[in-house]
């Protein structure tokens, strides 16, 4: 049996990245495939974005010569619906940039979603987050929770929501320049789009399946001009 290693800060693995360049509105990914460098281009720089790349050169090695890719091959990729896709959505006089991170939500994967999201750059438009309950956490949830907000505070993330039972726990850690409010019926969500966020913000949402926000962000993008 053969073990295949790949990782974006592992010098050890077999396939690594070595370094990323933003080019225009493309990023140039320059990766070591088993000794072998070798470019190719994303239209993001994702940490899943990058691991699922990484994760496929190292398998397609395997039985494929890496040098007969295309360098554009990974270019096109769509992310996923409720894995952080964008969108542009309207609302009265003002369009915002909608990040759907509303799969699901655990400990791990909305860490991932918060760096993601202070990587994007917005530009002089202000960033927003909207956060639900991290579920079935059992004891650990307040202690998770709370972790939570010592992620958010090192971002440059402007202000963040909340929707929830465990999640105050979150907003309790937070600086009080990130505090926004405690939502109490997601229902509201529209009226905070409509009176918080200026045109061409950005708000990203996330929180378990059980919450509901997948809901809402589905009703939210039918108002989409279009995805990005």
């Amino acid at each position: 049996m053969k073990v295949i290693s790949f990782g974006i800060k592992n010098k050890s693995s077999m396939t690594k990245l070595i370094k990323i360049k933003k080019i225009n509105n493309k990023y140039e990914l320059l990766i070591n495939v088993d000794g072998l460098l070798i470019s190719f281009y994303s239209n993001n720089s994702n940490t899943s974005n990058l691991y699922n790349i990484l994760a496929t050169l190292a398998s397609v090695n395997l039985y494929k010569d890496i040098k007969e890719l295309k360098k554009d091959i990974f270019l096109n990729f769509k992310t996923p619906i409720g894995r952080g896709d964008i969108s542009k959505v309207k609302f009265k006089n003002k369009q915002i940039f909608l990040v759907d991170e509303t799969y699901n939500s655990n400990p791990l994967s909305l860490k991932t979603a918060i760096e993601n999201y202070d990587k994007i750059d917005s530009k002089n438009s202000r960033k927003y987050l909207l956060l639900g309950d991290m579920l079935e956490l059992g004891r650990q949830s307040n202690k998770q929770h709370k972790l939570i907000s010592k992620i958010v505070n090192k971002t440059k993330i402007n202000k963040v929501y909340v929707f929830g039972k465990y999640i105050k726990e979150t907003f309790k850690g937070l600086k009080l320049n990130k505090k926004a409010k405690i939502i109490n019926n997601k229902f509201d969500i529209i009226d905070l789009i409509n009176n918080d966020l200026n045109n061409n913000d950005y708000l990203m949402i996330k929180g378990s399946n059980s919450t509901g926000l997948h809901k809402i962000i589905t009703s939210l993008k039918q108002r989409s001009q279009n995805a990005i």
